[in-house]
């Protein structure tokens, strides 16, 4: 989205072009840059193993330590 928002203000492609002026930007810059510094420890967490919901919500590990 950010992207987006980024290269329509540089073509002046509407709606982005407005939307970016309207600081839509700013919000989508800043998620997508945590998105970036977070993705390679949500990978490892949604693919580990021991890391799965069971019913209750909590995560199979959890419900091990608690019984």
């Amino acid at each position: 989205m950010f992207e987006l928002l980024e290269e329509g203000a540089r073509t002046g492609t509407r709606p982005w072009a407005r939307l970016h002026a309207e600081g839509h930007a700013d919000h989508w810059g800043a998620a997508a840059s945590h998105i970036e510094q977070h993705a390679n420890s949500w990978a490892r967490m949604l693919t580990a193993p021991d890391v799965r919901p069971v019913q209750s919500g909590r995560t199979q590990a959890k419900a091990a330590e608690t019984g």
